[in-house]
């Protein structure tokens, strides 16, 4: 292993190279099953966990793609239910996604026998794989797909000649100082020595340079010495350590690196010193694992005598709001020393938009447990802490809205220079600040906003109520009853105005409604500025604009994209713009770079829960309690082992009956005492012959105690007796023993 000091060097990676690894896949592990999520939030993919494969075909032709390979393998005698190929030319390899296992091991018996008759692709050989893993859909995901790599650099010795020891020694002086410098870096240069020079020259003088870059020829390094006047007046270089073109030592590392998975390989373009370092992100966490075991402090002959260092690493990144990031910031840092102490590296990223809206928080480290145990803590810190008494959170329905309860809010916060995070769709707020201010804040919230005696009504509009809303009716409106009081939901199906106050005040607004909307629903006007936000109309707070130009407040987007499925449909985000015409999907690298990680995570697996929910004929979800994992419903009754917490279901009735049938099971719920009959025989049970406790014999010997009546029970026969001594007489007198005996 390296020193602590190389190990805290090699975790140094940069910060350009950390945002591009988020712009991940958006594959999540959730409930049990493998999700793909595309453009708008929707599920693209799914499949379980246990039923995954992979192929990896190894051989394949250098012109091969994965159009032609999947051409291929459709020409077998019984084609296979295949996901995806992806090709790695380098190591000659592709892998095949299958739904099930069995389709795996089909596909390679299959392949093997036919494919081996074409002798294009006779040396195509098939190997079934475990199932890959992918990112678990937790707001603070760990990640340990990364490998740091590095080695040492080719380098060689480089003699300088010069024909005084005063111009030799200026140059030495110069290299020294990083004034001459090859490729961009200090070269150490040792003390100029007299040597015996030429016949022309019987005195001279030599500086060698060390750890020239072994690429740099005479050229480079005579000019690399830009003053004339000290030009050498003769280069000799020394032969490279490396036995191949330095040049071709990434491609080699790569290429060895391949072998073990689908890896994305980054040369990493800072100076290190005498190492060059990359970055390795596999695909599976696996294959890094295995990458390191193998390559780890080995020689390789591209490199001559030198070793492959590698390091599997694990983070964790966080992306919050940067309001609660200055809130926690010196917390952080305090307990970044005590990372530090640990290798745990901790960086912050400021986001790169004009708004600077949000901040990642990673922390990273070799140690998995290490870095989880961080994540947590961070977790913890950036939650903040709930705003509300004995557990119950402190909400007032005048909060929903923009308007006058909002302002109040921000005015605490300005007043006392903490953050209070609002939440409209779990209706509470989170304190961020100082712990000594928190009280005061709450004195504040229930003097200035309290906890009215109102509440939150719905007002359902059709298409014509939606467009006098959208042309002049709601301003009108919210003249009348309030801006805070009136805001128009244009995400659900149908649309609908909420109204915040008393029953007698929602009768108005109704009123309100059917006498002035029949005079100006012809109206051109539409409501609203170009700084209103889409969905509540009302000032955007926290203005977010998307890709196609329509505003949002940050709050509304967030719930935009929570409740994508509230119209009745499939789960899919789309832009609610122009009076809800535009629709445009949001790509999910959009939604990645606008929310943060906690909303974008409850978006995916909100957007899973609604396809599970809507597809109670294919998939279901444990009845365990807190189990979450879900399990493919099947017409034919099969009993399914729950992989998470080991429970038998069976996948027709969806009960739990591992011996016995969906109609046995029915008619014994039912209070069949037929099947009751039949079950207990199958299970060995009896019924005790005083109280009828039902009692099941797994082990032991043939004396029983019921754990109703606590009579003491020959289980053969069944005769009770009042104490143990007399049953076991009569098991020795009666039955030959205490025990079972066979027979023959």
């Amino acid at each position: 292993m390296d020193a602590p000091g190389q190990q805290a060097e090699l975790l140094d990676t940069s910060a350009a190279q950390d945002l591009k690894q988020d712009q991940e896949s958006f594959m999540r592990t959730i409930g049990g099953a493998i999700v793909q999520f595309g453009d708008g939030g929707s599920v693209s993919r799914l499949s379980l966990i246990w039923e995954a494969s992979i192929v990896r075909i190894e051989g394949i032709p250098p012109y091969s793609t994965a159009e032609s390979l999947w051409e291929l393998l459709q020409t077998l005698e019984h084609p296979i239910a295949m996901d995806s190929i992806q090709i790695n030319a380098t190591t000659a390899c592709a892998y095949v996604s299958c739904e099930d296992p069995e389709s795996a091991d089909t596909l390679c018996q299959q392949s093997a026998a036919q494919l081996a008759l074409d002798p294009a692709h006779c040396g195509l050989t098939f190997q079934s794989l475990m199932p890959r893993n992918t990112s678990s859909t937790t707001t603070q995901r760990i990640s340990c797909r990364k490998v740091i790599v590095s080695w040492y650099r080719a380098t060689r010795l480089v003699w300088l000649n010069f024909g005084g020891q005063h111009i030799a020694q200026r140059v030495c002086n110069k290299f020294n100082s990083g004034k001459y410098t090859i490729g961009h870096r200090r070269i150490p240069a040792v003390v100029p020595k007299q040597s015996g020079g030429t016949s022309r020259n019987p005195v001279a003088w030599t500086v060698l340079l060390q750890d020239v870059p072994a690429s740099a020829g005479k050229d480079e390094i005579d000019a690399s010495i830009w003053s004339t006047a000290e030009k050498p007046r003769d280069i000799q270089l020394a032969p490279s350590a490396a036995n191949s073109d330095v040049d071709l030592i990434p491609t080699r590392v790569e290429s060895l690196l391949t072998q073990f998975g689908p890896v994305d390989f980054t040369l990493d373009s800072r100076d290190h010193g005498k190492r060059v370092k990359a970055i390795a992100l596999f695909v599976d966490e696996n294959d890094a694992r295995q990458a390191v075991k193998a390559l780890h402090n080995q020689q390789q002959g591209f490199l001559g005598k030198g070793k492959l260092f590698l390091q599997h690493m694990s983070s964790s990144k966080f992306k919050i709001s940067a309001k609660v990031y200055d809130c926690v910031k010196n917390d952080l840092e305090a307990h970044a020393i005590e990372w530090q102490k640990a290798h745990l590296a901790f960086r912050t990223y400021q986001d790169l938009g004009p708004e600077r809206r949000f901040v990642t928080i990673k922390v990273e480290g070799e140690q998995v447990k290490e870095v989880a145990d961080a994540s947590k803590l961070i977790g913890d810190i950036v939650a903040g802490q709930l705003i509300g008494t004995d557990g119950v959170p402190f909400w007032s329905p005048a909060l929903a809205t923009n308007g006058s309860a909002f302002q109040k809010l921000k005015h605490i916060q300005q007043e006392l220079d903490v953050f209070i995070e609002r939440n409209k769709a779990k209706r509470q707020l989170r304190y961020f600040g100082a712990p000594a201010s928190y009280p005061r804040v709450q004195e504040l919230l229930a003097k200035e906003v309290g906890v009215d005696a109102v509440s939150l009504h719905t007002i359902t509009l059709d298409e014509k109520q939606f467009t006098w809303a959208c042309r002049g009716g709601l301003a009108r409106m919210s003249a009348a009853f309030g801006a805070d009081v009136v805001t128009l939901d244009v995400v659900s199906s149908p649309k609908k105005i909420t109204l915040t106050g008393t029953v007698s005040l929602y009768q108005q607004a109704i009123d309100f409604i059917e006498q002035a909307q029949d005079g100006v629903a012809g109206s051109a006007r539409k409501d609203g500025s170009a700084q209103d936000c889409t969905i509540c109309w009302t000032p955007a707070e926290g203005p977010v604009t998307l890709a196609c130009q329509h505003l949002y407040c940050l709050e509304c987007l967030e719930s935009l994209c929570t409740m994508a499925d509230a119209g009745g449909g499939e789960f899919s985000i789309s832009c609610q713009g122009d009076m809800g015409a535009c629709q445009k999907l949001l790509p999910l690298t959009e939604l990645q770079n606008l929310l943060s990680s906690d909303a974008l995570e409850t978006s995916l697996e909100t957007s899973f829960a609604s396809y599970i929910r809507r597809r109670p004929q294919d998939f279901r979800y444990c009845p365990t309690p807190d189990c979450g994992y879900i399990y493919r419903a099947n017409e034919k009754a099969r009993t399914h082992t729950c992989i998470k917490c080991f429970e038998a279901i069976c996948t027709a009735c969806h009960e739990r009956h591992p011996t016995i049938s969906c109609d046995e099971y029915r008619d014994l719920a039912s209070g069949g005492y037929a099947a009751f009959a039949r079950y207990k025989k199958m299970m060995n049970m009896k019924d005790c012959p005083e109280c009828k406790t039902v009692m099941e014999k797994t082990e032991g010997c043939n004396h029983m105690v019921c754990g109703g009546c606590k009579i003491h029970i020959c289980w053969i026969c069944l005769a009770t007796f009042p104490a143990s001594g007399l049953c076991y007489n009569h098991l020795s007198e009666v039955h030959g023993g205490c025990f079972d005996v066979l027979r023959g």
